[in-house]
């Protein structure tokens, strides 16, 4: 039986990263790949670099388009790809040689049909291992999406996992969304595997770059980003206590998206910061029935009755305690 595995790499203006990126995918010790490099409209020669080692090296296809975002790039690779398995690299990210092998190990001897793992943080100054007990966990269909929600051991993103091909066949990316669009894909996914494997071991290198996305967004799309897929993800579930999680990080989410435009000028913030105190002073019921803290307390009522004041209060609050973040999505 064919054990075809499917890699898709988005890639957009990625040519100081791709070498490590492509050797590092040929260098996996899995060699039935299938690599797919889906080119949005990169203005640098990343296009140059992915074209000369897909003239060496037949198990990459190349698929150029004009740039839509990295989840249409996804979406391009799912409706191209024909693995019996599909896992996602960032292009400036890499992988370990045993990457594949292990997490398709992992579907094989346990029957999972997404088997996960760790991974190494490369920040600009220094690297941290995340994971790397060796620990092997598995998981029912809500033990596992529980997992994927609270973030107690599951990261968010769509890599370092493998996935059976079928699960992802109804499943694509929503192309609007440019933050947290693999959370609300993974939120539609993990449904429907019966089993899911995670590995405890730092397989994947995630790389932080200090000029990049993840480290400067910009602040007003990242919020409405934020904000629209804690709505969305509220909807994936129809009841039961996951639901519940999920809909008190979508209202506590306001608070905390309100907060991070607090001080930030311009028109169109300043009117998404209104379209928030919107939602939130329009909630009334769901904050004065949940369970909050203190802190939380304070945020809701400050931004719903003097909002004002609140302004200056939270900014003496934040210089106490610096280093604290309240609000995760």
């Amino acid at each position: 039986m064919s054990e075809l595995v499917s890699i898709i790499v988005p890639v957009y203006n990625s040519a100081p990263y791709l070498n490590q990126n492509i050797e590092s995918i040929l260098n996996q010790s899995h060699r039935e790949l299938e690599i797919l490099y889906i080119d949005d409209g990169s203005q640098d020669d990343s296009g140059t670099i992915l074209r000369k080692y897909a003239a060496s090296d037949g198990r990459i296809r190349v698929i150029r388009q004009e740039n839509h975002g990295v989840s249409h790039a996804r979406n391009t690779g799912l409706n191209a790809a024909t693995g019996r398995y599909i896992t996602f690299v960032d292009a400036d990210d890499h992988i370990e040689s045993g990457y594949v092998e292990q997490l398709l190990e992992g579907i094989r001897r346990e029957g999972a049909d997404i088997s996960c793992c760790g991974f190494m943080l490369h920040r600009p100054d220094r690297s941290i291992p995340v994971h790397g007990t060796g620990e092997k966990y598995i998981w029912g269909r809500e033990e596992a999406l529980e997992q994927l929600i609270t973030g107690s051991v599951l990261e968010p993103g769509v890599w370092g996992k493998l996935f059976r091909a079928e699960l992802l066949r109804e499943v694509r990316f929503e192309t609007g969304i440019r933050y947290n669009e693999d959370y609300l894909f993974n939120l539609m996914v993990f449904p429907k595997a019966e089993k899911t494997v995670f590995q405890d071991l730092p397989l994947y290198n995630y790389v932080l770059h200090a000029n990049s996305a993840t480290t400067n967004p910009p602040v007003l799309k990242r919020a409405e980003d934020l904000v629209r897929v804690a709505e969305m993800s509220a909807d994936t579930l129809q009841e039961g206590r996951l639901r519940d999680i999920l809909v008190r990080k979508q209202y506590m989410g306001y608070l905390g998206n309100y907060n991070s435009l607090l001080y930030d000028r311009g028109a169109e913030i300043s009117a998404y910061r209104k379209q928030l105190r919107k939602k939130i002073c329009g909630s009334k019921q769901y904050y004065r029935s949940a369970s909050m803290n203190k802190k939380e307390l304070f945020y809701y009522a400050g931004i719903c009755y003097c909002p004002f004041l609140y302004k200056y209060i939270y900014k003496i609050l934040k210089r106490l305690m610096p280093d604290r973040r309240t609000f995760k999505i």
